[in-house]
């Protein structure tokens, strides 16, 4: 178990190191930078619950969670993609 925390905690610190640089250098002022590192913390916070809701009233075939898991991974990979090429966009 602590063996994956140490990912976790690596990519954190890449994370924090990195981002705020990052940011900075797409043209956000400095002090919107806080809000956009708030942004992941409070939409998990309003789209878990209606995920969670949406997903006990499914019944596909696939099943409850793995459409949504699914369309997740999709959208994840979207975004990824679209921070890594937000100059260029």
């Amino acid at each position: 178990m602590t063996v994956c925390m140490l990912g976790v905690q690596f990519t954190w610190t890449v994370e924090l190191g990195y981002g705020t640089p990052y940011l900075l250098s797409l043209g956000i002022p400095k002090t919107l930078t806080p809000l956009v590192w708030l942004a992941g913390p409070l939409s998990g916070l309003i789209i878990q619950p209606v995920v969670g809701v949406f997903s006990d009233s499914l019944d596909w075939k696939l099943g409850r969670r793995r459409p949504f898991i699914l369309i997740g991974a999709v959208l994840t990979v979207c975004s990824m993609y679209m921070v890594a090429y937000a100059k260029e966009i």
